[in-house]
C-alpha cells in the first residue's frame, strides 16, 4: 500500500510489515527516511532514520529497534558533517528498560537470535545469569 500526501511525504508498507517513508523537499530531494513498526522506529538491518543534506549526503543515521535506540555492533546514531566525514558517534549497546536483572532479560526480549550471540551481550549476559 502506497500513500502519497501534499506534504512531498510518501509512505510505503513492504512486505515484512515495516512501513517506509520518505519525505521530500520541494526540490523533490529526500530530506529525511524513516521505517516503522506499529508506529515505532524499528530497523532490523540498518537505520530506521536517516536524514540528508540538500547535497544528497548523509546528515545522520540513527538505529532504532520497537522505538528503542540502541545498537550491538556499532554506533546508535552517526553524525556525519557536510563533506559525508563523520563527526560523531554515539554507543547505546543496551536500551533503558530498568535496572538489574529485570532490565536486562527485557532487553533480551528485543535481541534476535543473532543478536543474542554478540561478544557485547555475551559479556554482560554472564553478568546476570
Amino acid at each position: 500500500m502506497i500513500h502519497i500526501d501534499d506534504d512531498m511525504k510518501v509512505s510505503n508498507i513492504r512486505h515484512d510489515g515495516i512501513e517506509e517513508t520518505i519525505n521530500r523537499r520541494r526540490d523533490k530531494s529526500i530530506h529525511s527516511k524513516e521505517y516503522r513498526l506499529r508506529r515505532l522506529l524499528h530497523s532490523e538491518d540498518g537505520p530506521a532514520c536517516i536524514s540528508y543534506y540538500e547535497s544528497g549526503l548523509i546528515q545522520f543515521e540513527e538505529y532504532y529497534k520497537h522505538g528503542v535506540l540502541y545498537r550491538i555492533d556499532g554506533p546508535a546514531i552517526i553524525l556525519y558533517g557536510e563533506d559525508g566525514k563523520i563527526i560523531r558517534e554515539t554507543y547505546c549497546l543496551t536500551p533503558y528498560l530498568g535496572t538489574g536483572k529485570k532490565g536486562f532479560w527485557a532487553f533480551w526480549d528485543l535481541l534476535t537470535e543473532k543478536e543474542r550471540e554478540h561478544p557485547n551481550i555475551v559479556k554482560l549476559m554472564v553478568k546476570y545469569i
